[in-house]
């Protein structure tokens, strides 16, 4: 089903610009350990790497950008935040975040590489559960006071931008991912076991200061294991003869 996903979307990449399109495409989705796809597989497939991230400053969004840097490193790509959310949702954080949590998951993102971030939802909607103070106006189009200080920031941003794209965010330690290992051990009950290990390795170095990007297999028969200075097997379940040679060598 991946694959499958994955070649719908190469299928549309490639109709959009045989018939002339200019825009870059680009993908959108959750960008974590375990949500019933793959991002790398998806992130091959279009020109800018999308995600999704509603979180507020938290080493859980700086694993979802590390993972989001780790895709665009190996496929030479930027990343976007595609969606972030300004405000509350009533499923997932019933306080609406302050202007300042707003600012540092900014500065978090943008420390994490990505070279642009929309706020989706702008102003709130009825429809649903998402209709609450999601957005960063009020319903009657009125912007929030807490949008003037985001924007403030998001200029100055701006105004640094050329300095911003020059620069990488570098890491000596990699985090060895295998999509393969997520489902065979799935089939065994044990797929908890195994996000959870690449999730604690994560947050042990982000407790520890210490930049980190996720690999796959593919990535580490590349050659791209030269980095790094380190490598972290969470669980490593599965290697392939040629994978275990290339980490040997």
């Amino acid at each position: 089903m991946e694959q499958n996903l994955a070649g719908h979307i190469k299928d549309a990449d490639r109709i959009f610009k045989e018939n002339g399109a200019l825009q870059p495409t680009i993908t959108e989705m959750l960008p974590g350990i375990n949500n019933g796809i793959d991002p790398w597989k998806l992130s091959e497939c279009t020109d800018i790497i999308g995600i999704s991230c509603f979180n507020r400053p938290s080493r859980v969004t700086a694993l979802y950008m590390n993972i989001a840097t780790s895709m665009a490193k190996a496929f030479n790509k930027s990343s976007f935040v595609v969606e972030a959310g300004g405000g509350s949702v009533k499923y997932m954080a019933p306080v609406s975040p302050t202007a300042e949590e707003l600012q540092s998951t900014l500065l978090q993102r943008a420390g994490h590489g990505v070279k642009g971030l929309m706020y989706w939802c702008w102003r709130p909607r009825m429809s649903d559960t998402e209709g609450n103070d999601f957005g960063l106006v009020k319903p009657n189009g009125k912007p929030l006071n807490k949008t003037a200080e985001v924007g403030k920031l998001a200029q100055r941003l701006n105004e640094l931008y050329s300095i911003y794209d020059a620069s990488e965010r570098k890491s000596d330690v990699a985090i060895f991912s295998s999509r393969q290992i997520n489902h065979i051990m799935g089939y065994e009950n044990m797929k908890d076991t195994y996000c959870n290990s690449l999730i604690g390795a994560n947050f042990m170095l982000t407790d520890l200061h210490i930049n980190s990007d996720f690999i796959t297999e593919k990535e580490i028969l590349k050659g791209s294991l030269k980095k790094y200075k380190t490598l972290i097997l969470p669980c490593a379940y599965v290697l392939s003869e040629e994978c275990a040679k290339a980490i040997d060598t």
